[in-house]
């Protein structure tokens, strides 16, 4: 029997901090992990609601791009209507499979751009990114008048470009100096050995 640690709260309550058995609990609870998780995953109900997230993502992907395409000048506006009713449908779907409509983090995963990237994470990535996040900031910012905001989108973006900027001078620099180093390959001079002095005889 697990060794208990008994407290007493308010209105005489007893109540029993079973350390041992909690322990002993949680290593079930661990072992049946991979168990339990197959069993979720092998719910039909638990599919078909990762299913209309896999569509929920392409669909408002689909609406986001074209908004974005749209604003800059290209894109096709004659589609925005279409791709909205779409959004509109999937999160009806989901709302029929889970009874409440996709949560706020599910959302923003599916309109996360960053996840996609395929660069790995660097000073060079990070410059990018910052420009990006920055342009969708600044451009969110001005459609709704919002100064404030509207100007930390433009530190975020010019940080980024001078990150960026950071890095291609560093580069182009080190190609100068490959450059001269391939051209003027430094000449190794040998040194002549000395002769070793004669021992003194005595």
């Amino acid at each position: 029997m697990g060794h208990c640690n008994r407290r007493r709260f308010g209105s005489g309550i007893r109540v029993d901090f079973c350390f041992n058995a909690i322990a002993a609990m949680q290593g079930t609870i661990n072992r049946r992990g991979p168990m339990v998780k197959l069993v979720v995953e092998n719910d039909p109900k638990e599919i078909a609601r990762r299913q209309i997230l896999d569509h929920l993502e392409r669909e408002l992907r689909l609406l986001f791009a074209n908004l974005l395409r749209v604003s800059r000048g290209a894109g096709k506006a004659y589609e925005v209507g279409a791709n909205c009713a779409a959004v509109v449908s999937v999160y009806q779907q989901y709302r029929e499979v889970e009874g409440c409509y996709p949560a706020s983090h599910e959302v923003s995963r599916a309109l996360d751009f960053r996840k996609d990237m395929d660069q790995p994470f660097d000073e060079m990535r990070f410059g990018i990114e910052r420009i990006v996040a920055g342009s969708f900031q600044l451009v969110a910012s001005e459609f709704l008048r919002q100064r404030t905001q509207a100007s930390a989108g433009e530190t975020q973006l010019f940080e980024g470009i001078r990150a960026v900027e950071a890095i291609q001078e560093r580069n182009r620099f080190k190609f100068q100096e490959d450059i001269k180093a391939r051209k003027h390959p430094r000449k190794t001079i040998k040194r002549k050995q000395r002769k070793p002095k004669p021992e003194p005889e005595l």
